[in-house]
C-alpha cells in the first residue's frame, strides 16, 4: 500500500514546482508528516473506502479526505482525535443511513512566499 505521505509529498512537489514564488515551510510540512502517520494508521485499521488529497490553486491549504464505513469507530479513534489537534478545519459528511462518512480536514501553512 502506498503511504499517505508518499501521495501528499508527490502532490506538494508538483504544486511547488508549478508555483515558483513559493517554498516549502518546514514546520508546516512537519504537520503533514504527522497527519500522514496518523492517516496511515486509520487507513490500515479501519474499514476505509477511499483517501484523497487536494491542493488549493493558490497553495494556501492542503485538504485530505477519507471515507469510512463505520463513522463512529473512525471518529472515536485516538488517531483521529490527534488529527483534530493538528488540522485547521474538519468537516464530516454522513451518508443517508448515517453509518458511512466522508471526513475532510485542512492543513494550512505548508508553503511560504519567497
Amino acid at each position: 500500500m502506498i503511504s499517505c505521505f508518499e501521495i501528499v509529498s508527490a502532490s506538494v512537489d508538483i504544486a511547488t514546482k508549478n508555483n515558483n514564488t513559493l517554498k516549502i515551510n518546514k514546520s508546516g510540512f512537519e504537520s503533514v508528516k504527522s497527519i500522514c502517520q496518523l492517516m496511515d494508521d486509520i487507513l490500515r485499521n479501519f474499514d476505509t473506502i477511499s483517501f484523497g488529497v487536494d491542493i488549493a490553486k493558490d497553495c494556501s491549504v492542503i485538504t485530505m479526505s477519507f471515507e469510512c464505513n463505520d463513522y463512529n469507530k473512525c471518529l472515536m479513534s485516538k488517531d483521529f482525535k490527534k488529527i483534530l489537534d493538528i488540522a485547521n478545519h474538519v468537516s464530516v459528511e454522513r451518508s443517508k443511513d448515517r453509518k458511512e462518512a466522508k471526513i475532510s480536514f485542512d492543513i494550512p501553512g505548508v508553503w511560504s512566499h519567497t
